[in-house]
């Protein structure tokens, strides 16, 4: 178990923004579609990291599991991803491209966690205060050691 190693194990969550208008707007045919094309890009990320792995955990929420990667390197990861599907034209049908967003949530296991449900509750808050803020944005849960790229030198910062 990863708790008992020293090497470093992160996990990002994520959702996809406003889904529910998608499938409310476009129909589930253009939903399915979408998650099709985020799991793709996704899956194409994740090979990129050794041992990493992707899954849907249900509707429009994806878990990575980042065996021997940093919290840095994690969020890294988040922010790359996030970029890839905003800049994504996702086709809908035959003459419509959607764009979308995806609000995500970082976290690392910790010497103090008694239970695996620790990581998982901790990502999940992360997401959650990604959307609290408006969405479309990464939240990590240690924001002392971690820098928002698009604004060099500044700490993300959690209420």
């Amino acid at each position: 178990m990863f708790k008992d190693s020293d090497q470093p194990f992160t996990m990002i969550a994520f959702d996809i923004d406003h889904f529910k208008r998608v499938n409310d707007q476009h129909g589930h045919l253009a939903g399915n579609a979408v998650l099709k094309a985020v799991s793709k890009i996704t899956a194409d990320k994740v090979k990129t990291v050794p041992q990493a792995e992707a899954y849907r955990v249900g509707g429009e929420e994806f878990n990575i599991l980042l065996p021997d990667v940093t919290l840095a390197e994690a969020a890294t990861f988040s922010y790359q991803l996030q970029s890839e599907i905003r800049k994504t034209a996702f086709k809908i049908n035959d003459n419509e491209n959607l764009h979308i967003t995806i609000s995500v949530g970082v976290s690392a296991l910790q010497k103090s966690d008694i239970t695996q449900n620790l990581l998982y509750e901790r990502t999940d808050q992360m997401l959650y205060h990604s959307k609290g803020k408006g969405r479309d944005s990464v939240s990590v849960s240690d924001p002392e050691t971690i820098t928002d790229p698009r604004t060099p030198n500044t700490a993300i910062k959690h209420d």
